[in-house]
């Protein structure tokens, strides 16, 4: 592990308005490990490495191997129809649990519903109610035939669970995992420890969640060290025998397995299969981006909505396995000519406005939803300029001639953009 890996923690820490959890783990334990700003502004209360923040499709990966353990007892049939058990819901019978576990049912989902945002997820909605938001409109893809991925699955999955185990998802899973795993840090979402906040320097809270919406599918909080640690042990063997654990790690690079994404990353020169998923949800915003076969991961929890989560844990693995990253910038003090302010639009449509003379970029980040982050200098020229987030690992060049702006995340991709408006 890289002395590099913890600079860039602790160049991450300094920032004046980042807030969350970040951490590489081998074997389950810290190798780096970093806290940064407050669980809850209001009342000063600062993140540390064991904070509970929620976790969003994270949670996933906990409603699957509680449905794979049920199969592997003898309750429950994968490859059954899903409308068995639950009748009252307006299932196709061609839909099964596994397909549901894969993403490849033909639901579609309640969180891409036009009243979700406004509406739906701040109220309490029974799981039959919620499901049947959905069923109600034909199948988006025949079941089986496209992987296409959907909440609402794994609402039914949770239903199905309740009605299979005999009781509520979470006592469940509290039994099958937590309480023999050791995961403290493990539990519903209304446990969580964090505020979450927009990406806003005056950090607004996120909207609000009703947990009953995010049933089995974004309804945790956990700690960074408990996702670790949950990881890992689904791995190794020690949550479901070889062969379930197979069903749920097993497949192609680029497609779902039961719970997770399954894919390929390369590092320095060499492909390393990877085990990872994101989760977003009202504030929150995370990623576990794992390497079986290095028994290594790296946890990214951040409770300000939008931050790049996924890069942020792709640049951390990367540093931790030796790859070499450029230095983070130091800031420039001095004035900086405002001839980049304006409005410019990437390859997909999106724009970002850009004040220079306040330091502000103003964007739609994730989900449609508006943002705005503080920028500093760190390079200024009359012809190009850098500059770089104040609460994430970004940077920003702008070329004057071109009348061009590059965003660079952590990862080290790129987005091209065309100035469109000067300011």
């Amino acid at each position: 592990m890289t002395l590099a890996l913890h600079q860039y923690l602790q160049d991450l820490a300094s920032h004046a308005d980042l807030h969350g959890v970040l951490g590489v783990y081998a074997d389950g334990a810290a190798v780096a490990e970093q806290a940064c700003g407050h669980a809850d502004l209001a009342n000063g209360r600062k993140n540390a490495p064991d904070t509970r923040f929620r976790i969003g499709s994270l949670s996933k990966s906990h409603t699957a191997a509680a449905i794979l353990l049920l199969a592997q007892h003898g309750k429950l049939d994968l490859h059954d129809s899903a409308a068995r058990h639950l009748p009252d819901c307006g299932l196709d019978p061609r839909i099964t649990p596994m397909h549901l576990l894969r993403h490849r049912s033909g639901l579609g989902n309640h969180t891409a519903l036009p009243a979700y945002w406004p509406e739906l997820m701040g109220r309490h909605i029974a799981p039959e109610d919620l499901i049947r938001l959905i069923t109600a409109s034909p199948l988006m893809d025949t079941p089986g035939q496209a992987c296409r991925y959907s909440n609402t699955g794994y609402a039914v999955l949770a239903r199905i669970a309740e009605r299979v185990g005999g009781d509520a998802l979470h006592d469940q899973l509290r039994t099958m995992f937590w309480q023999a795993l050791e995961l403290r840090e493990t539990g519903s979402i209304d446990t969580a420890h964090s505020i979450g906040c927009m990406l806003d320097p005056d950090r607004p809270p996120a909207p609000p969640l009703h947990p009953s919406v995010a049933f089995g599918a974004y309804d945790l909080a956990a700690s960074a060290r408990d996702l670790a640690r949950w990881w890992l042990s689904l791995i190794d063997g020690k949550v479901l025998d070889a062969a379930h654990t197979d069903l749920m790690l097993g497949g192609p690079p680029g497609d779902f397995g039961c719970g997770w994404w399954l894919d390929e990353i390369e590092i320095d020169g060499r492909r390393w299969r990877s085990v990872a998923h994101k989760g977003d949800v009202n504030g929150h915003t995370s990623m576990l981006l794992g390497l079986p076969e290095r028994r290594l991961c790296a946890v990214v929890l951040f409770n300000t909505a939008s931050t790049p989560a996924s890069a942020t844990a792709r640049r951390l693995l990367g540093l931790a396995m030796g790859e070499a990253w450029p230095a983070y910038p130091a800031a420039l003090t001095e004035h900086v000519d405002d001839w980049a302010q304006g409005a410019y639009r990437d390859e997909q449509g999106a724009t970002y406005v850009v004040d220079t003379a306040r330091r502000l970029i103003a964007a739609t980040r994730d989900y449609g939803v508006p943002c705005r982050y503080a920028i500093r200098p760190s390079q200024a020229g009359p012809d190009a300029q850098a500059w770089r987030a104040d609460a994430f690992d970004e940077r920003h060049e702008f070329h004057r001639a071109a009348a061009t702006l590059t965003i660079t995340s952590a990862d080290g991709s790129k987005q091209h953009c065309r100035k469109v408006q000067t300011a």
